[in-house]
């Protein structure tokens, strides 16, 4: 039997058993069905990606700083267009994000079944705290609920220019042909 890791199957890094299918299948559990589901990657396309992206309220900010990655856990909120809004205070964040470009990851997963969803959304980012244009104003307007303490005093925009996504589904196998013995006589 072989190792592999999930990141081959959905971005982690957490085991996984990959094998001969149905065989490892049988072997790990003689009880289950002889053509057990497989699982496989689909990819989600962008208006099904921002319907995701709505359904959760944590996401992941990737911003580079001094030339490295760095990614923070926010709470956010999404605008009808995909625009998703963080709400921050000064530092690291609003730095390194403002008005560069950004990554924001969120991603939703089933432990009990093993099957799960990732939405990747690449984009400028800008600080429309103080903006006086109607859509800044809309955008500030989004509510965001805050897990950390304080109220952030700034609103971080990321406008989607880029989005992904991909997720586990589960597909029934084909039932295989076992060839029979037959006896035979000449």
């Amino acid at each position: 039997m072989q190792r592999a890791t999930m990141e081959d199957r959905a971005g982690t890094t957490e085991p996984a058993r990959t094998g001969t299918g149905e065989q490892e299948a049988e072997q790990a559990s003689p009880t289950r069905a002889a053509n057990p589901p497989s699982v496989g990657l689909a990819d989600v396309k962008r208006g099904e990606a921002l319907s995701l992206l709505a359904t959760e309220h944590v996401g992941r900010l990737a911003v580079v700083v001094d030339g490295k990655p760095e990614i923070y856990p926010v709470n956010y909120a999404v605008a009808e267009d995909g625009t998703v809004i963080v709400r921050t205070e000064d530092g690291t964040k609003l730095t390194a994000s403002e008005q560069a470009w950004v990554a924001f990851e969120v991603d939703h997963v089933d432990h009990a079944r093993k099957l799960g969803w990732s939405v990747v959304v690449q984009g400028r980012a800008f600080d429309v705290t103080a903006a006086l244009d109607h859509r800044s104003d809309a955008l500030r307007r989004l509510a965001v609920e805050s897990w950390a303490p304080g109220p952030p005093h700034h609103v971080l925009a990321i406008s989607p220019e880029r989005v992904s996504g991909r997720r586990l589904v589960v597909t029934p196998r084909l039932a295989s042909r076992r060839p029979t013995e037959r006896s035979s006589t000449i």
